[in-house]
């Protein structure tokens, strides 16, 4: 399901100990978002109301608060499996 979602109530924790920056891909990002906006929404999955756990988009997420914004775009996925099964499932497509 893809609606927006308050920033404040996405934890990105798990994923952000995963994170390698890379500050030429982060400029060009921002180049992306002035000319088209956000063009994928990041991913989440609820894990209790109104509470989300970032799979995929924190980059996405760190320049939309930047910029102060306050809310972004996400696909909301129903999943019990965990952080790796859906980027697997993503790998596969």
């Amino acid at each position: 399901m893809i609606k927006f979602i308050k920033i404040e109530d996405i934890n990105t924790t798990a994923i952000a100990k995963m994170r390698i920056r890379n500050s030429g891909a982060d400029i060009a990002l921002l180049n992306t978002f002035q000319k088209h906006g956000i063009l994928h929404p990041i991913k989440v999955r609820e894990t209790i109301v109104g509470k989300y756990e970032l799979l995929d988009g924190l980059r996405r997420i760190e320049m939309v608060s930047s910029l102060g914004g306050t809310e972004i775009i996400a696909d909301v996925v129903q999943t019990v499996e965990g952080l790796g099964t859906i980027w697997r499932k993503d790998e596969q497509s």
